[in-house]
């Protein structure tokens, strides 16, 4: 089957580091006090999207090696449990997937369900 996949994460990533190297100078400010807190709320936010990023990426990679293999009728008949298996978390996958696809915003994207 085939489902959406993540294209160009670096700029994302990058761009990502960026903000959370700003958020940590700024939060180093003696000016900072009067929004520290809703500074260290953004920096939580950000180091969440980059850990979601980071798993969704390697999930990523996991799922394009093991899907042909999983889609194989030959394997689904000699492994028929793990066939079962790999089938309910590729549909946690493509859903994922999908979910994306509808809402590109990355950092509401990575706030809304279990990512």
């Amino acid at each position: 089957g085939t489902t959406h996949v993540l294209r160009a994460p670096d700029d994302i990533q990058q761009l990502l580091d960026d903000h959370i190297t700003k958020t940590q100078t700024m939060l180093g400010s003696p000016f900072v006090k009067a929004i520290e807190l809703r500074m260290q709320q953004w920096q939580q936010r950000l180091l969440h999207v980059q850990a979601v990023l980071d798993v969704w990426l390697r999930c990523q990679a996991t799922w394009a090696y093991v899907e042909p293999i999983f889609s194989s009728p030959d394997l689904q008949k000699s492994l028929p449990a793990e066939a079962q298996r790999f089938a309910r978390v590729n549909a946690v996958w493509v859903a994922t997937m999908e979910g994306t696809v509808r809402n590109k915003k990355v950092l509401d994207r990575c706030q809304q369900e279990k990512l």
